[in-house]
């Protein structure tokens, strides 16, 4: 048991969990815990950017892609791959200037990823283009992104095209 000022004690659960807070505040620096300011979304209607995504590692990836202009990231997250546990899926969604600019910047996120350490933990890349503006939700998918080198003029023709969702 830890003792509080006033001589209480404090109960072990209390106490494990503060100094647990603390271990972890004590790893941080202030540029781990300065988001960026949202930017302005493709309809002006919520915030986007990369403090958008709740993946700490895709965060830190995608900080570092210079977007086209009007390219904005709506979310993006990772979970564990139920085919192989060892690996994560990673998504994301953006809100693009339009339909057509998704195949190629999904490429080059593909390619660049790929040659970040988090690229060899990946699974299963999703990325979709997304927006209230939009029809329908366009998604991409390379449900084998460990077996594809994504270093070629033929990338583009690795993804995989799901059926359009309503937004």
């Amino acid at each position: 048991m830890a003792f509080l000022p006033s001589g209480n004690r404090l109960p072990r659960s209390a106490a494990a969990a503060a100094a647990g807070s603390l271990l972890l505040l004590g790893c941080r620096t202030p540029a781990d815990t300065t988001a960026n300011p949202p930017e302005l979304p493709c309809t002006g209607n919520a915030a986007t950017g990369p403090q958008m995504i709740n993946d700490w590692p895709l965060y830190t990836f995608m900080s570092a892609i210079d977007l086209p202009p009007g390219a904005h990231i709506a979310s993006g997250g990772s979970a564990i791959s139920p085919t192989t546990p060892t690996l994560v899926d990673l998504s994301l969604d953006l809100c693009l200037p339009t339909t057509a600019d998704l195949i190629p910047l999904a490429t080059t996120i593909a390619r660049t990823l790929k040659q970040d350490p988090l690229g060899a933990r990946t699974a299963t890349l999703s990325i979709a283009h997304v927006g209230p503006g939009l029809p329908a939700r366009r998604e991409l998918r390379d449900p084998a992104f460990q077996l594809h080198a994504w270093n070629d003029a033929a990338d583009s023709r690795l993804w995989e095209v799901l059926p359009a969702t309503p937004n």
